[in-house]
């Protein structure tokens, strides 16, 4: 979003608990509906999802993108996300 416009991300079914900039072009996001959502900034598109059962509180990912970590109201989960080191897959 140049000049400082707004974009809007469409995804999540729950409330947005958590938020992470992975590089200079990702959003990691993590909701009360149970999934994690990595998102392509400059092209306002989903990239990936991870689906945990249960209400996530925050989420990270590794300077790779290989791993993202979750932590939900059961305790930490880690997810090894498939695809390329970027994460860029559906």
């Amino acid at each position: 979003a140049a000049g400082g416009e707004s974009i809007l991300l469409n995804g999540h079914q729950g409330r947005i608990l958590g938020m992470a900039f992975v590089g200079g072009e990702r959003l990691l996001s993590a909701a009360a509906d149970g999934s994690v959502r990595l998102w392509s900034v400059p092209r306002q598109e989903q990239t990936a999802e991870v689906r945990i059962d249960s209400s996530l509180q925050t989420a990270g990912m590794s300077r790779d993108g290989t791993i993202v970590a979750a932590v939900s109201s059961n305790g930490m989960t880690t997810v090894r996300v498939a695809g390329d080191a970027a994460g860029e897959r559906r």
